[in-house]
Protein backbone atom coordinates (compact mmCIF):
# COMPACT_ATOMS: atom_id res chain seq x y z
CA UNK A 1 0.00 0.00 0.00
CA UNK A 2 1.13 3.41 -0.46
CA UNK A 3 1.55 5.26 2.72
CA UNK A 4 3.43 8.31 3.83
CA UNK A 5 6.38 7.32 5.82
CA UNK A 6 8.34 10.26 8.02
CA UNK A 7 11.53 10.29 7.14
CA UNK A 8 14.78 13.51 7.91
CA UNK A 9 15.70 14.67 4.09
CA UNK A 10 17.46 17.47 2.84
CA UNK A 11 16.47 20.10 0.42
CA UNK A 12 13.37 22.42 -0.32
CA UNK A 13 9.84 22.17 -1.42
CA UNK A 14 8.26 25.61 -1.84
CA UNK A 15 8.49 28.58 0.80
CA UNK A 16 6.61 26.26 3.25
CA UNK A 17 8.22 22.58 3.08
CA UNK A 18 11.95 21.94 3.81
CA UNK A 19 11.97 18.32 2.65
CA UNK A 20 11.82 17.38 -1.06
CA UNK A 21 9.06 14.09 -1.32
CA UNK A 22 10.83 11.23 -2.52
CA UNK A 23 9.81 7.59 -3.17
CA UNK A 24 11.21 4.41 -1.83
CA UNK A 25 10.66 0.83 -2.89
CA UNK A 26 10.41 -2.00 -0.44
CA UNK A 27 9.31 -4.38 -2.47
CA UNK A 28 10.27 -6.42 -4.84
CA UNK A 29 14.27 -5.94 -3.51
CA UNK A 30 17.24 -5.20 -5.15
CA UNK A 31 18.20 -8.09 -7.34
CA UNK A 32 15.29 -10.45 -5.43
CA UNK A 33 13.64 -12.77 -7.55
CA UNK A 34 9.99 -13.17 -7.63
CA UNK A 35 8.18 -16.52 -8.48
CA UNK A 36 5.53 -15.55 -9.93
CA UNK A 37 4.25 -14.12 -13.11
CA UNK A 38 2.51 -10.90 -10.97
CA UNK A 39 3.96 -9.27 -7.91
CA UNK A 40 2.50 -6.39 -5.84
CA UNK A 41 4.43 -3.36 -5.25
CA UNK A 42 5.07 -1.67 -1.68
CA UNK A 43 6.16 1.64 -1.84
CA UNK A 44 6.93 4.74 0.57
CA UNK A 45 6.70 8.20 0.61
CA UNK A 46 9.35 9.92 2.29
CA UNK A 47 9.16 13.43 3.75
CA UNK A 48 10.72 15.50 6.79
CA UNK A 49 8.04 15.09 10.20
CA UNK A 50 7.64 18.52 10.30
CA UNK A 51 5.99 18.21 6.73
CA UNK A 52 3.97 15.85 6.69
CA UNK A 53 0.65 18.00 7.73
CA UNK A 54 1.65 20.72 4.53
CA UNK A 55 2.45 17.11 2.14
CA UNK A 56 -0.97 15.90 2.77
CA UNK A 57 -2.37 19.16 1.45
CA UNK A 58 -0.18 20.00 -1.57
CA UNK A 59 -0.34 16.28 -2.53
CA UNK A 60 -3.45 15.41 -1.82
CA UNK A 61 -4.43 14.79 -5.60
CA UNK A 62 -1.50 13.32 -6.56
CA UNK A 63 -0.16 10.39 -7.96
CA UNK A 64 2.50 8.15 -7.43
CA UNK A 65 3.41 6.46 -11.01
CA UNK A 66 5.64 3.35 -12.11
CA UNK A 67 7.88 1.91 -14.63
CA UNK A 68 8.34 -1.06 -15.42
CA UNK A 69 10.80 -2.06 -18.14
CA UNK A 70 10.88 1.42 -19.26
CA UNK A 71 7.13 1.35 -20.27
CA UNK A 72 4.95 4.32 -19.77
CA UNK A 73 4.32 5.42 -16.19
CA UNK A 74 1.30 4.39 -14.92
CA UNK A 75 0.12 6.33 -11.79
CA UNK A 76 -1.79 5.78 -8.70
CA UNK A 77 -3.05 8.16 -6.28
CA UNK A 78 -0.95 9.00 -3.13
CA UNK A 79 -4.08 9.05 -0.61
CA UNK A 80 -7.36 6.81 -0.62
CA UNK A 81 -5.62 3.62 -2.19
CA UNK A 82 -6.56 0.82 0.00
CA UNK A 83 -4.72 -2.29 -2.17
CA UNK A 84 -1.26 -2.61 -3.36
CA UNK A 85 -0.60 -1.43 -6.86
CA UNK A 86 -0.28 -5.00 -9.19
CA UNK A 87 1.50 -6.09 -12.09
CA UNK A 88 0.63 -9.34 -13.99
CA UNK A 89 1.52 -11.39 -16.95
CA UNK A 90 4.98 -11.00 -16.62
CA UNK A 91 7.42 -12.69 -18.58
CA UNK A 92 10.59 -14.53 -16.92
CA UNK A 93 13.71 -13.05 -16.83
CA UNK A 94 15.12 -10.01 -15.47
CA UNK A 95 12.73 -6.76 -15.11
CA UNK A 96 13.62 -2.76 -13.88
CA UNK A 97 11.09 -0.77 -12.41
CA UNK A 98 11.15 3.19 -10.88
CA UNK A 99 9.13 5.23 -9.08
CA UNK A 100 8.21 8.73 -8.65
CA UNK A 101 5.57 11.34 -7.70
CA UNK A 102 3.72 14.09 -9.66
CA UNK A 103 4.13 17.24 -9.58
CA UNK A 104 1.31 19.45 -8.25
CA UNK A 105 2.27 22.39 -10.23
CA UNK A 106 2.33 20.97 -13.63
CA UNK A 107 1.25 17.42 -13.23
CA UNK A 108 4.40 16.20 -14.75
CA UNK A 109 6.60 13.55 -12.79
CA UNK A 110 9.09 14.97 -10.15
CA UNK A 111 12.76 14.22 -11.27
CA UNK A 112 13.97 14.76 -7.79
CA UNK A 113 11.45 12.46 -6.52
CA UNK A 114 12.64 9.05 -8.49
CA UNK A 115 12.97 5.94 -6.29
CA UNK A 116 16.06 4.87 -8.61
CA UNK A 117 15.79 1.97 -10.64
CA UNK A 118 15.17 -1.32 -9.10
CA UNK A 119 15.94 -4.20 -10.50
CA UNK A 120 14.24 -7.75 -10.13
CA UNK A 121 13.87 -10.99 -12.01
CA UNK A 122 10.34 -12.98 -12.04
CA UNK A 123 10.27 -16.71 -12.61
CA UNK A 124 6.90 -18.30 -13.03
CA UNK A 125 6.53 -21.35 -10.86
CA UNK A 126 6.33 -24.95 -11.77
CA UNK A 127 2.82 -26.58 -11.25
CA UNK A 128 2.90 -29.26 -8.98
CA UNK A 129 2.18 -32.93 -10.11
CA UNK A 130 -0.57 -34.25 -7.14
CA UNK A 131 -0.41 -38.32 -6.64
CA UNK A 132 -3.93 -39.06 -6.76
CA UNK A 133 -4.47 -42.94 -5.77
CA UNK A 134 -7.04 -44.86 -8.22
CA UNK A 135 -10.23 -45.73 -6.84
CA UNK A 136 -11.46 -49.04 -8.83
CA UNK A 137 -15.10 -48.12 -8.39
CA UNK A 138 -14.65 -44.17 -9.88
CA UNK A 139 -11.03 -44.60 -11.72
CA UNK A 140 -9.47 -40.78 -12.38
CA UNK A 141 -13.40 -39.18 -12.26
CA UNK A 142 -14.10 -35.84 -10.36
CA UNK A 143 -15.64 -36.44 -7.60
CA UNK A 144 -19.07 -35.22 -6.88
CA UNK A 145 -17.56 -32.96 -3.71
CA UNK A 146 -15.07 -31.14 -5.97
CA UNK A 147 -18.44 -30.75 -8.76
CA UNK A 148 -20.29 -29.05 -6.09
CA UNK A 149 -17.68 -26.62 -5.16
CA UNK A 150 -17.77 -25.02 -8.22
CA UNK A 151 -20.06 -22.44 -9.43
CA UNK A 152 -21.00 -20.48 -12.77
CA UNK A 153 -20.64 -17.83 -13.47
CA UNK A 154 -21.95 -15.32 -16.96
CA UNK A 155 -18.49 -13.35 -18.41
CA UNK A 156 -18.14 -9.72 -16.73
CA UNK A 157 -16.12 -7.69 -19.72
CA UNK A 158 -14.51 -4.14 -19.37
CA UNK A 159 -15.50 -0.75 -21.78
CA UNK A 160 -12.74 1.29 -21.77
CA UNK A 161 -14.92 4.69 -21.24
CA UNK A 162 -11.81 7.23 -21.75
CA UNK A 163 -9.75 7.56 -23.69
CA UNK A 164 -12.40 7.47 -26.83
CA UNK A 165 -11.85 5.89 -29.83
CA UNK A 166 -9.53 8.03 -32.22
CA UNK A 167 -9.00 11.02 -29.42
CA UNK A 168 -6.44 13.25 -29.24
CA UNK A 169 -5.55 12.88 -25.54
CA UNK A 170 -2.73 14.89 -23.91
CA UNK A 171 0.94 13.80 -22.27
CA UNK A 172 -1.27 13.09 -19.21
CA UNK A 173 -4.81 11.19 -19.24
CA UNK A 174 -6.95 9.65 -16.87
CA UNK A 175 -7.94 5.92 -17.96
CA UNK A 176 -11.54 4.94 -17.11
CA UNK A 177 -13.36 1.70 -17.51
CA UNK A 178 -16.78 0.47 -16.13
CA UNK A 179 -17.77 -3.11 -15.77
CA UNK A 180 -20.57 -5.00 -18.34
CA UNK A 181 -21.88 -7.64 -16.65
CA UNK A 182 -25.15 -9.44 -17.14
CA UNK A 183 -25.47 -10.24 -13.50
CA UNK A 184 -24.20 -6.72 -11.30
CA UNK A 185 -25.15 -8.49 -8.18
CA UNK A 186 -22.62 -11.76 -8.34
CA UNK A 187 -20.52 -10.10 -10.25
CA UNK A 188 -19.95 -8.05 -7.03
CA UNK A 189 -19.86 -10.82 -4.63
CA UNK A 190 -17.21 -13.05 -6.90
CA UNK A 191 -15.06 -10.61 -7.84
CA UNK A 192 -14.87 -8.15 -4.73
CA UNK A 193 -11.34 -9.21 -4.77
CA UNK A 194 -9.91 -8.93 -7.94
CA UNK A 195 -8.14 -6.45 -10.58
CA UNK A 196 -9.36 -4.43 -13.31
CA UNK A 197 -5.74 -4.54 -15.72
CA UNK A 198 -4.43 -2.11 -18.45
CA UNK A 199 -2.24 -2.82 -21.23
CA UNK A 200 -0.59 0.07 -23.08
CA UNK A 201 0.87 -0.51 -26.59
CA UNK A 202 2.62 -3.71 -26.84
CA UNK A 203 3.95 -4.16 -23.60
CA UNK A 204 4.38 -7.94 -22.27
CA UNK A 205 2.77 -7.26 -18.51
CA UNK A 206 -0.76 -5.30 -17.52
CA UNK A 207 -0.78 -2.65 -14.68
CA UNK A 208 -3.86 -3.60 -12.80
CA UNK A 209 -6.13 -1.58 -10.03
CA UNK A 210 -8.51 -2.81 -7.61
CA UNK A 211 -12.47 -2.92 -8.87
CA UNK A 212 -14.18 -1.94 -5.73
CA UNK A 213 -12.82 0.37 -2.93
CA UNK A 214 -11.02 2.55 -5.56
CA UNK A 215 -11.33 6.35 -5.33
CA UNK A 216 -9.80 7.89 -8.11
CA UNK A 217 -9.05 6.39 -11.73
CA UNK A 218 -5.23 5.63 -12.64
CA UNK A 219 -4.08 7.64 -15.42
CA UNK A 220 -0.40 7.81 -17.28
CA UNK A 221 1.71 10.66 -17.70
CA UNK A 222 4.09 11.62 -20.34
CA UNK A 223 3.03 9.43 -22.30
CA UNK A 224 5.18 9.96 -25.69
CA UNK A 225 2.85 11.27 -28.57
CA UNK A 226 2.22 9.99 -31.06
CA UNK A 227 -0.52 6.71 -32.05
CA UNK A 228 -1.11 4.61 -29.01
CA UNK A 229 -3.31 1.76 -28.19
CA UNK A 230 -4.92 0.14 -24.28
CA UNK A 231 -6.50 -2.92 -23.88
CA UNK A 232 -8.41 -3.76 -20.11
CA UNK A 233 -8.79 -7.34 -18.50
CA UNK A 234 -10.50 -8.16 -15.72
CA UNK A 235 -8.56 -10.79 -13.48
CA UNK A 236 -9.41 -14.35 -12.43
CA UNK A 237 -11.09 -15.07 -8.88
CA UNK A 238 -8.99 -18.56 -8.74
CA UNK A 239 -5.81 -17.54 -9.93
CA UNK A 240 -5.15 -13.70 -10.68
CA UNK A 241 -4.55 -14.46 -14.12
CA UNK A 242 -6.01 -11.97 -16.44
CA UNK A 243 -9.01 -13.08 -18.58
CA UNK A 244 -8.42 -13.19 -21.98
CA UNK A 245 -12.78 -13.19 -22.65
CA UNK A 246 -13.17 -10.01 -20.34
CA UNK A 247 -11.07 -8.10 -22.65
CA UNK A 248 -12.19 -4.42 -23.41
CA UNK A 249 -11.03 -4.80 -27.18
CA UNK A 250 -8.06 -2.28 -28.39
CA UNK A 251 -8.84 1.45 -27.97
CA UNK A 252 -6.40 3.15 -30.60
CA UNK A 253 -6.03 6.82 -29.43
CA UNK A 254 -3.51 9.32 -30.23
CA UNK A 255 -1.01 11.12 -27.87
CA UNK A 256 -0.63 14.55 -28.12
CA UNK A 257 3.31 16.48 -27.56
CA UNK A 258 4.09 17.70 -24.27
CA UNK A 259 3.35 21.52 -23.68
CA UNK A 260 6.62 23.70 -23.54
CA UNK A 261 7.28 25.88 -20.77
CA UNK A 262 7.55 29.59 -21.88
CA UNK A 263 11.45 30.84 -22.02
CA UNK A 264 12.47 34.31 -20.43
CA UNK A 265 15.13 36.00 -20.64
CA UNK A 266 17.60 35.60 -18.22
CA UNK A 267 19.38 38.74 -18.30
CA UNK A 268 15.98 40.64 -17.47
CA UNK A 269 17.09 44.20 -16.75
CA UNK A 270 15.24 46.82 -18.41
CA UNK A 271 18.37 48.04 -20.26
CA UNK A 272 18.36 47.83 -23.75
CA UNK A 273 19.40 46.33 -26.08
CA UNK A 274 22.31 44.92 -24.98
CA UNK A 275 23.53 41.74 -26.74
CA UNK A 276 25.94 39.89 -24.10
CA UNK A 277 25.88 37.88 -21.29
CA UNK A 278 22.93 35.77 -20.12
CA UNK A 279 20.19 37.69 -22.54
CA UNK A 280 19.27 34.78 -24.79
CA UNK A 281 19.47 32.20 -21.98
CA UNK A 282 16.38 30.35 -21.14
CA UNK A 283 15.56 30.39 -17.61
CA UNK A 284 15.40 27.10 -16.03
CA UNK A 285 11.78 26.90 -14.14
CA UNK A 286 11.84 25.72 -10.31
CA UNK A 287 9.47 23.34 -10.25
CA UNK A 288 9.74 23.05 -6.70
CA UNK A 289 7.90 26.73 -5.88
CA UNK A 290 4.58 26.52 -7.33
CA UNK A 291 3.97 30.45 -6.17
CA UNK A 292 6.81 31.67 -8.54
CA UNK A 293 6.32 29.02 -11.31
CA UNK A 294 3.12 29.60 -11.62
CA UNK A 295 2.31 31.60 -14.77
CA UNK A 296 5.50 29.98 -16.44
CA UNK A 297 3.39 26.59 -16.33
CA UNK A 298 0.04 28.07 -16.81
CA UNK A 299 0.13 26.05 -20.32
CA UNK A 300 1.19 23.07 -18.85
CA UNK A 301 -1.28 23.43 -15.96
CA UNK A 302 -4.04 23.68 -18.54
CA UNK A 303 -3.09 20.21 -20.50
CA UNK A 304 -3.22 18.42 -17.55
CA UNK A 305 -6.71 16.71 -16.53
CA UNK A 306 -8.63 16.73 -13.03
CA UNK A 307 -8.38 13.45 -11.57
CA UNK A 308 -11.35 11.06 -12.78
CA UNK A 309 -13.39 10.06 -9.44
CA UNK A 310 -15.37 6.97 -9.39
CA UNK A 311 -18.72 6.45 -8.52
CA UNK A 312 -17.10 5.53 -4.64
CA UNK A 313 -15.09 8.70 -5.06
CA UNK A 314 -17.58 10.95 -5.61
CA UNK A 315 -19.87 9.80 -3.13
CA UNK A 316 -17.35 10.45 -0.48
CA UNK A 317 -16.19 13.69 -1.77
CA UNK A 318 -20.28 14.68 -1.37
CA UNK A 319 -19.98 13.51 1.84
CA UNK A 320 -17.59 15.57 2.94
CA UNK A 321 -19.08 18.53 0.86
CA UNK A 322 -21.28 20.90 3.51
CA UNK A 323 -24.42 20.52 1.73
CA UNK A 324 -27.38 20.61 3.95
CA UNK A 325 -28.99 16.93 3.29
CA UNK A 326 -32.53 18.32 3.87
CA UNK A 327 -34.36 21.60 2.85
CA UNK A 328 -37.86 22.47 3.01
CA UNK A 329 -39.52 24.78 0.01
CA UNK A 330 -41.74 27.07 0.64
CA UNK A 331 -44.28 25.24 -0.70
CA UNK A 332 -43.98 23.29 2.25
CA UNK A 333 -42.33 20.64 0.36
CA UNK A 334 -39.41 18.82 2.28
CA UNK A 335 -36.64 17.25 -0.02
CA UNK A 336 -34.25 14.96 1.49
CA UNK A 337 -30.64 14.07 -0.15
CA UNK A 338 -29.83 9.87 0.94
CA UNK A 339 -26.45 9.85 -0.23
CA UNK A 340 -26.09 6.29 -0.25
CA UNK A 341 -28.82 5.57 -2.64
CA UNK A 342 -27.21 8.25 -5.32
CA UNK A 343 -26.14 6.27 -8.70
CA UNK A 344 -22.82 7.88 -10.24
CA UNK A 345 -21.79 7.31 -13.71
CA UNK A 346 -23.72 3.54 -14.38
CA UNK A 347 -23.92 1.78 -10.82
CA UNK A 348 -26.35 -0.87 -11.31
CA UNK A 349 -27.25 -2.64 -8.06
CA UNK A 350 -29.82 -2.82 -5.53
CA UNK A 351 -27.72 -3.22 -2.27
CA UNK A 352 -26.71 0.39 -0.95
CA UNK A 353 -23.73 -1.71 0.94
CA UNK A 354 -22.69 -2.91 -2.15
CA UNK A 355 -23.39 0.44 -4.20
CA UNK A 356 -21.08 2.09 -1.53
CA UNK A 357 -18.07 -0.38 -1.95
CA UNK A 358 -17.70 -0.27 -6.13
CA UNK A 359 -14.72 1.38 -7.30
CA UNK A 360 -15.70 0.99 -10.87
CA UNK A 361 -19.58 1.69 -12.23
CA UNK A 362 -20.79 -1.97 -12.84
CA UNK A 363 -23.34 -1.61 -15.94
CA UNK A 364 -26.06 -3.88 -16.64
CA UNK A 365 -26.04 -5.84 -20.27
CA UNK A 366 -28.88 -7.72 -21.84
CA UNK A 367 -27.39 -10.51 -22.55
CA UNK A 368 -24.82 -12.86 -20.52
CA UNK A 369 -21.24 -12.56 -22.51
CA UNK A 370 -19.49 -15.87 -22.25
CA UNK A 371 -17.46 -18.16 -19.96
CA UNK A 372 -15.07 -16.77 -17.22
CA UNK A 373 -13.45 -20.29 -16.78
CA UNK A 374 -10.70 -22.08 -18.74
CA UNK A 375 -13.61 -24.07 -20.30
CA UNK A 376 -15.82 -21.34 -22.41
CA UNK A 377 -17.95 -23.46 -24.25
CA UNK A 378 -21.00 -23.73 -21.60
CA UNK A 379 -20.83 -20.11 -20.85
CA UNK A 380 -19.93 -20.64 -17.55
CA UNK A 381 -16.85 -19.86 -14.81
CA UNK A 382 -14.85 -22.24 -13.12
CA UNK A 383 -14.57 -20.75 -9.78
CA UNK A 384 -14.23 -22.25 -6.29
CA UNK A 385 -17.12 -20.92 -4.48
CA UNK A 386 -19.79 -23.52 -2.56
CA UNK A 387 -22.48 -24.62 -4.26
CA UNK A 388 -24.92 -22.62 -1.96
CA UNK A 389 -24.49 -19.78 -4.00
CA UNK A 390 -24.84 -21.09 -7.10
CA UNK A 391 -28.66 -20.67 -7.31
CA UNK A 392 -28.07 -16.56 -6.87
CA UNK A 393 -24.47 -16.28 -8.78
CA UNK A 394 -26.08 -17.49 -12.11
CA UNK A 395 -29.47 -15.33 -11.68
CA UNK A 396 -30.16 -12.28 -13.53
CA UNK A 397 -29.92 -8.72 -11.81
Amino acid sequence: MLRAVVLALAGALGASMSSIPAVSLTFPEELSIVEDSKFDVDADIEVDEADAAEFQVKFRRQFMCFSLDSAPYICYPVFGLTTKPRFVGLEDGVHTLEARLTDPVTGRLRENSSSGIRVFSTMSPKPLEKFKPQSPATGDEPSPSDAEARVNIDMPRLAIKSPQEAAAVPFVFNSVVTVQTATPESFNRHFKSQYACLRLDSAAHHACFPVFGLRVMPRYVEVEDGPHTLEARLTHPDNGDVIAGSSSGVRSFVSQPQPRRRASSAGGGGGGGGGGGGGGEEEVVDLDDPADDAEDDEEAMAAVPQAAMTPAGLREEFHSLDIPKKKVLPSGVSIVIDVEKMKFFSEVSSSADTLSLNGLGVEGTLKPGGAVGAVAANGTVATDVPKAEAATGNSAA
